[in-house]
């Protein structure tokens, strides 16, 4: 039996694993770490980051480094664990009496007020849940309160006072408050996996921090993917109340007082891979130290996107290896299964060419970058189309033009193999394209005549890391029109609508207009239409649902310096 290694998906420190900080997380830590150190309680810390972007990891961070601050306790709470709970405030305030119990040092040096403090909490905890126990991970079921449970019960014993109960819980919120831990002392909560809840649970949680816990010398860092809450809360507003222009980011910006956005990882690619590398068997290492850049950029620099892809093609390599001892398949290098899939799930338009061509997927093999300007003037249409992607696209010109998409180019027979064998292990290609991620920063929808002016925006777009989308112009023979252009605004971030001398003159532009106005209406708030007046466009055909964007004017020519207004534009997304 042969074993061998895949990578685990582990956030940085979490269960003492050995994965090491790859994202250059180290920095932000101690930055946040000091910031709450530095800050008077009550204070909240947003780490806001989409699926995957490595929130978990860089408060772990964070964690570790306020660890080594005496004069702190850190408290970690996986709210996600809790999310049937009616109160969840209930097991968060049981987490962190628990941690106040396990660090005697800590609460000791609070002198008197260090038992009255405990006794507080648990007097609040008791109030939400009087006759509940909670489960906290490292101990036995710890009940709502000691000294609270007590208290009601002997007062009730003496009273039939419905409202004795309440009262005693505004009692004990009341000494919560009364308390000032002061000084350096700090507890810093760290809540993770909010997102992951249910959002009226998540909501609840929040509004219950917000209560209880704003108390002096309670700092809290929240992970959270915002627009999970955020669209949550718009819907509710929205459909339950009518409120139609309730702005949902609004929320957020009340509870958190340092909203902290996970920066985009594309610049940190070779970095993290290189952690990566170093967690693979030894004689992986050589196989992907070339191919692994290209992944993660291709999943969008996520961590976890490409952690999964890389297990997903070792994963690849066994089945087909123990096919190939048999006789049953030949034996496929990695690459091959590499390639493959990122061309499925990222370009499968260019992907339908090539499997369709096998001329011109031997003719891409031989091309240099320098000769991609000469091919994209080409008559044939497929030579054409893939000749302008190459040029638009950095990402999809990497990808082909390396050492190892020419052989994955020139190798008909393994190529098949590689198709072959993985309709077995994925979906059908079509199903890729319905569920993957934004691709491109920007489309750009313009008419043939106006091809000269547009590949110098797309150029200028590309050489700024802005990844370009175009040339729909060059549908392929029985694609739906509709959806391809649906498509492609979907996998985008925005649209440059250009606008030349005759573009109105063309019935089906005004069908693409309202396409994608549509979707604008529909779309996520950070999707833009920018409409571009390229030399000759006459203003007053331009419909008016168009009129009312800003649109940026280049009637007078296509320059360097008005491509980078477009450059502007787009950073500020």
């Amino acid at each position: 039996m042969s074993s061998f290694k895949l990578l685990n998906d582990l956030a940085v420190d979490e269960e003492k694993n050995s994965r090491t900080d790859g994202l250059g997380f180290q920095t932000y830590a101690r930055v946040l770490g000091n910031a709450a150190l530095g800050t008077e309680g009550p204070f909240t810390i947003g780490i806001f980051g989409e699926w995957g972007t490595g929130k978990t990891s860089l408060m772990h961070l964070m964690q570790s480094y306020l660890n080594t601050d005496k004069n702190v306790i850190t408290v970690w709470f996986n709210a996600w664990r809790y999310e049937k709970e009616e109160h969840p405030i209930v097991p968060l305030l049981a987490t962190i009496i628990r941690e106040l119990q396990l660090n005697r040092t800590f609460t000791q040096s609070l002198n008197n007020q260090g038992r009255e403090f405990l006794n507080a909490l648990r007097a609040v905890a008791y109030g939400f849940s009087a006759k509940s126990t909670i489960k906290v991970p490292g101990l036995a079921e710890i009940e709502a309160s000691f000294v609270a449970k007590e208290m009601v019960e002997r007062a009730e014993s003496l009273s039939n006072d419905p409202l004795l109960g309440r009262s005693l819980y505004y009692e004990a919120f009341e000494r919560l408050s009364a308390i000032n831990i002061g000084g350096k002392k700090k507890i810093v909560v760290f809540v993770d996996d909010l997102d992951r809840c249910f959002p009226d649970l998540a909501i609840k949680l929040l509004e219950s921090i917000k209560l209880v816990l704003s108390q002096a010398g309670f700092v809290f860092v929240i992970g959270v993917a915002r627009t999970v809450i955020e669209g949550y809360l718009q819907h509710r507003y929205q459909k339950e109340y009518g409120l139609e222009n309730f702005e949902g980011e609004f929320y957020l910006d009340k509870i958190v007082q340092l909203p902290f956005h996970i920066p985009p990882h594309h610049e940190r690619v070779n970095q993290f891979c290189d952690s990566l590398l170093k967690q693979l068997d030894p004689a992986d290492t050589n196989v992907f130290a070339s191919i692994l850049p290209t992944i993660a950029n291709t999943t969008g620099g996520n961590p976890r996107a490409t952690i999964r892809f890389v297990n997903n093609l070792l994963i690849d390599r066994a089945i087909n290896h123990s096919l190939a001892e048999t006789d049953e398949m030949e034996s496929i290098p990695i690459e091959y299964f590499a390639v493959t899939r990122i061309l499925q799930q990222q370009w499968f338009n260019i992907f339908s060419i090539i499997i369709t061509s096998p001329e011109i997927a031997q003719e891409v093999s031989s091309w240099s970058k320098e000769q991609l300007s000469q091919y994209s003037q080409s008559e044939n249409k497929d030579r054409s189309f893939l000749a302008t992607r190459l040029l638009s696209d950095r990402l999809l010109s990497d990808l082909l033009l390396s050492t190892y998409g020419q052989s994955w180019l020139k190798d008909e027979n393994i190529r098949n193999s590689t198709i072959g064998f993985l309709k077995h292990r994925t979906q059908e290609a079509e199903a890729y394209r319905e569920h993957q991620e934004r691709k491109y920063d920007i489309f750009i929808s313009y008419q043939r005549k106006d091809k000269e002016h547009v590949d110098k925006i797309a150029s200028a777009l590309t050489q700024s890391n802005i990844s370009v989308f175009y040339d729909m112009t060059s549908l392929l023979p029985g694609m739906d029109w509709e959806v391809e252009i649906k498509s492609a605004l979907t996998n985008s971030k925005g649209v440059l609508f250009c606008f030349g001398k005759d573009t109105m003159k063309f019935g089906y532009v005004q069908k693409e207009i309202k396409v994608a106005l549509d979707y604008v209406e529909k779309s996520p708030k950070d999707f833009r239409l920018i409409p571009i007046l390229l030399p000759g466009a006459d203003i007053e055909t331009l419909p008016l649902e168009i009129k009312t964007y800003q649109w940026l004017d280049m009637r007078d020519g296509v320059s360097l310096e008005k491509t980078m207004q477009i450059v502007r534009a787009l950073s500020k997304w």
